[in-house]
């Protein structure tokens, strides 16, 4: 027997395509959309801003929410009312949490796991979607910290079942984590640029999980890792890709593998951080969904094939046409 009601916290950008392609399928979907409070924002904002801003940033152009599109049932909650958001979930009966939330919306997931354990939610899916975070515990940025928190620690002491989905890079995200655009259409490439990268559209990662949501028995969900990819290529393959779809003969300026991560480990709440964290983690080879920080493994298999049927965008589809 397969999860059939779902409730999708944060329905902008990534949330709002997976709200998109559960209702595809059938499922019954409840998004959650956040009320202002005080307290969790002042907290966000000092400790998650960095990501806030990338999430901003980074956002590609033409982003829009999907769920606001379609016929969805939505309830505004308050991350800090953990009683009635417990009893908002058990009045809908939800079985699987999907969190999208980003930026400041990091430390929510906390509230909302308890909430949701309180609530007899069988599954609940962190906010991840992006490369491998398991067993990152040092020599990371705060944002890191702040995405693996939620199943390293929370779930596992709430003893609530996860699921979580890898797919490298959004393809939305490649011209940002370049530096492009700029005055002298050059792109930033930490290291030597050859070193490959998972990468995979986010209306794909969408899909995927969707699917397997929705169609594999709930015993093969349970504390499971998914790592999926519509692309693998090299940061230089990516740039000469991007010249020849938007006609742009794009340069290239390299930067110091140790240096970068250096500048990218400092305390500051810089959003630039992030990204050349990511920049410099893709130059030693950590940045495809094969990788495996706890026993250094870079060969792990990906999970494409549970869904043979599944046909992501190739990195030439899922850039953009334009700078």
């Amino acid at each position: 027997m397969s999860f059939r009601s779902f409730a999708v916290a944060g329905a902008g950008g990534m949330g709002g395509e997976i709200v998109r392609a559960l209702l595809g399928t059938g499922a019954s979907v409840l998004v959650l959309s956040r009320s202002p409070s005080p307290d969790v924002t002042a907290n966000a904002q000092s400790t998650a801003s960095a990501m806030e801003a990338l999430a901003r940033s980074g956002r590609p152009a033409g982003d829009l929410d999907h769920a606001a599109a379609v016929d969805v049932k939505r309830a505004l909650v308050d991350y800090t009312d953990e009683d009635a958001l417990a009893q908002l979930l058990q009045d809908e009966r939800i079985e699987v949490i999907i969190s999208a939330l980003r930026g400041g919306g990091f430390l929510a997931q906390d509230a909302l796991a308890r909430a949701g354990k309180r609530a007899g939610v069988q599954l609940f899916v962190p906010s991840e979607y992006g490369v491998p975070t398991i067993g990152r515990t040092t020599g990371t940025s705060v944002a890191i910290h702040l995405k693996t928190r939620i199943h390293q620690d929370t779930l596992k002491t709430l003893q609530l079942p996860f699921c979580i989905f890898f797919n490298g890079l959004w393809m939305e995200y490649w011209a940002l984590i370049l530096g492009l655009p700029n005055e002298t259409n050059t792109a930033i490439v930490v290291g030597d640029g050859e070193m490959p990268v998972s990468t995979t559209a986010r209306p794909d990662v969408a899909k995927f999980m969707a699917h397997v949501l929705t169609t594999l028995p709930k015993d093969q969900l349970l504390n499971r890792v998914f790592r999926i990819e519509g692309d693998r290529r090299t940061v230089n393959e990516v740039v000469s890709v991007l010249s020849k779809l938007t006609g742009i003969d794009i340069q290239k300026r390299h930067l110091d593998v140790e240096s970068t991560k250096a500048t990218a480990l400092l305390p500051q709440n810089d959003p630039a951080q992030y990204v050349q964290w990511l920049a410099a983690e893709f130059a030693q080879g950590t940045g495809t969904v094969s990788f495996d920080a706890v026993t250094g493994r870079r060969d792990l298999p990906t999970d494409n094939a549970l869904w043979p049927q599944w046909n992501p965008v190739r990195l030439e589809e899922g850039l953009p046409k334009k700078l």
